[in-house]
């Protein structure tokens, strides 16, 4: 396995804002790497039910669509035993360095390389512990608090966060984010920076651990402008929205996208430099993108609220039963229990809460999980209370609940970006629209393995000769697959 490539995961990116930009001068990173690569468009195959991004990175990874992966909920992709390309890749006797991709997962677990899950999950990195004060920290002060501004490391996290980075490849444009955000005056642009500062610590681990182990596959994972867009596209157009943003709003967040646009711009250009200092191919894919919701609906049908704690709300619904806390789909939490009984339980109890004559929450039972969201869609007078059974007043809705957000700007499309830059750059080609389950095979292949090393096999997209991958055609039973 002689071939590497470096695959950048860029969540979601809209194809037209990079090529306006592009255009203009704005990226240049991204100019460059469009100048040498095959452009394809990826098309995923479910509905619009399904299009969510924790669904589709499990068929880039998988190359399997949904009806075979069945991986619904984000933070399960654990639990699907069928190998992805870093399975693939330690089975033909190669090395994977995977940063941050989402809703991963390894079989048997066993992995030659690393890997830093889903800053959204609760699992451990690989191997154990080695990331355990990077994901403490991103977890707790970076992901989470992106939806919670106030929340701030406390001093011990934050020492050993910083040990941990400046072993790690801690850049001087992190520290100054960092610093800025938790030390500083940086509350200003919380929302913002929090985002941008994620992808920022990623990319210096990525960096550095990828220097030193040189693999077959590395994948790096950033989702700023997927994050940006849902928040602040509205502010940046404000022309084509029904609901436009205040004129503080426009000062504060009109640049948001963009800048975090020119942040993956900077790590494309260094990922050129790696890769050509490396003898190893580039992969740009997006899954998904998202295009602007110019017809975005009235206030009350977009407002979003989301409770402080969930845990208080078993506590105000009358049941104290134990629980562990992962993310849902979208904007739901995910409650596990112990036992089906204990789960039947806590769903009813939160179904009986009310505020006014309106049920609090949208709940729902799946086995051991409840999943619930908030079902307020407009926010209530100040002193407004929370009844459980029999009207007994609890709490009042500000106690337990926060805005998250107002107006979600972008909406995901099944189109995505995929561009293949061979070793040493090409010349600039269209590819044509592919299947997004066809991303895995390329990569595959682009490592070095051959038809025979991959678990299930597809023909990989036309023009692929132009990067030097294989198009042997070969009829191979799928093995079954499981969640």
């Amino acid at each position: 396995m002689t071939p590497a490539v470096v695959v950048l995961e860029l969540n979601e990116l809209a194809p037209h804002l990079v090529r306006r930009w592009v255009h203009l001068g704005l990226l240049p990173g991204f100019a460059r790497l469009f100048d040498q690569s095959v452009s394809f468009t990826t098309e995923a195959r479910e509905a619009p039910g399904l299009l969510e991004p924790w669904i589709q990175w499990v068929t880039v990874h998988s190359g399997l669509d949904y009806e075979a992966h069945q991986v619904y909920e984000r933070g399960t992709g654990h639990r699907l035993q069928a190998p992805r390309l870093w399975d693939m890749v330690t089975a033909a006797g190669g090395t994977s360095w995977i940063c941050g991709s989402m809703n991963t997962g390894i079989v048997g677990g066993r992995l030659n390389g690393a890997l830093v899950p889903d800053l959204a999950s609760t699992q451990e990195g690989f191997p154990a512990g080695e990331f355990d004060d990077f994901l403490a920290f991103l977890r707790s002060s970076v992901f989470d608090a992106h939806a919670v501004p106030q929340r701030r490391p406390t001093p011990r996290e934050l020492t050993a966060f910083t040990r941990y980075m400046l072993a790690n490849g801690l850049s001087k444009k992190a520290m100054k984010q960092a610093l800025r955000l938790f030390v500083g005056g940086g509350a200003h642009h919380t929302s913002w920076d929090r985002a941008m500062l994620r992808d920022r610590l990623l990319w210096d681990l990525f960096q550095s651990r990828w220097s030193r182990l040189r693999p077959h596959l590395a994948t790096v994972f950033l989702d700023s402008a997927a994050q940006l867009h849902r928040s602040h596209w509205h502010r940046q157009g404000p022309e084509s929205m029904q609901i436009k943003p205040t004129a503080d709003e426009q000062v504060r967040y009109s640049q948001a996208v963009l800048e975090a646009y020119k942040a993956m711009d900077e790590m494309v250009s260094q990922a050129l430099r790696m890769v050509d200092e490396s003898a190893a191919s580039l992969v740009l894919v997006s899954a998904l993108n998202q295009q602007p919701v110019s017809t975005t609906p009235a206030p009350r049908e977009t407002q979003i609220f989301r409770a402080h704690d969930p845990m208080q709300l078993l506590g105000i619904a009358g049941v104290e039963v134990p629980a562990v806390l992962e993310p849902g789909r979208g904007d739901e939490t995910r409650l596990v229990f112990e036992s089906i009984g204990a789960a039947r339980k806590v769903q009813q109890a939160l179904s009986a809460l009310q505020l006014g004559a309106e049920p609090l929450l949208q709940v729902r039972l799946d086995g051991h999980s409840v999943y619930m969201s908030c079902a307020i869609a407009t926010a209530p007078p100040p002193d407004a209370r929370i009844t459980a059974r029999a009207g007994h007043s609890v709490a009042t809705f500000r106690e337990m609940f926060r805005l998250a957000r107002t107006v979600r700007s972008g909406s995901d499309q099944r189109e995505g970006l995929l561009l293949v830059r061979p070793v040493g750059g090409g010349k600039a080609r269209q590819g044509g629209r592919v299947p997004l389950r066809q991303v895995a095979p390329t990569l595959a292949a682009l490592t070095g393995m051959s038809p025979s090393d991959i678990a299930y096999y597809f023909e990989l997209p036309p023009l692929a000769p132009a990067v030097g991958v294989r198009t042997e055609r070969r009829t191979r039973q799928r093995d079954s697959v499981g969640v």
